[in-house]
């Protein structure tokens, strides 16, 4: 399994809620892309079941209240704002040369790699997994994941979103 392990690759980025809404709805294929085989959708597979948009936001409303009452935070914790981020969206992809050995494995062997990156990445971060999709209706075999907007100690996930965490993400994923 060294080849796919090299050669596995994850980007995450920050979403707000209008972004998430849109991310759910293409992860869970809401509305087929043109680019998707439509004969293959019912391939994917969920993992982790997606919250609606309104349990992110309530999710992050929730963490800076926690946040202002332990007094890690002096301003009283404010509506969220429209554009204000509510969790990671991130993908799992492989690289040409590990393509085919990855869809060699059954599907329980690629669920488990899928899983245990997204989990890696999630602990990296110090969060739950809240979403995990593979999808199998496209040409390369990935898988896109959510994490939501802040972490266990109820911190904002975008503080320690940083070129250097980027990097060291394609590290946690590899082993």
């Amino acid at each position: 399994m060294a080849a796919e392990q090299k050669a596995v690759s994850v980007r995450v980025e920050r979403m707000t809620r209008n972004e998430y809404r849109h991310q759910r709805a293409h992860d869970t294929r809401t509305a087929i892309p043109a680019y998707a085989d439509a004969e293959r959708v019912h391939l994917n597979r969920v993992l982790v079941e997606y919250p609606d948009t309104n349990l992110m936001v309530e999710g992050i409303q929730a963490s800076r209240r926690n946040r202002h009452r332990r007094g890690e935070t002096r301003r009283a914790p404010t509506t969220l704002r429209k554009d204000g981020v509510v969790g990671v969206k991130g993908i799992l992809t492989f690289s040409h040369e590990a393509q085919p050995i990855i869809k060699e494995l059954s599907t329980a062997e690629q669920d488990r790699l899928y899983r245990k990156a997204a989990d890696a990445v999630a602990a990296e971060f110090n969060a739950s997994l809240v979403g995990l999709v593979v999808h199998a209706d496209e040409q390369a075999p990935h898988a896109h994941f959510v994490l939501p907007g802040f972490d266990q100690k109820g911190r904002p996930l975008s503080e320690r979103m940083t070129d250097s965490l980027y990097s060291h993400l394609q590290d946690v994923v590899g082993v």
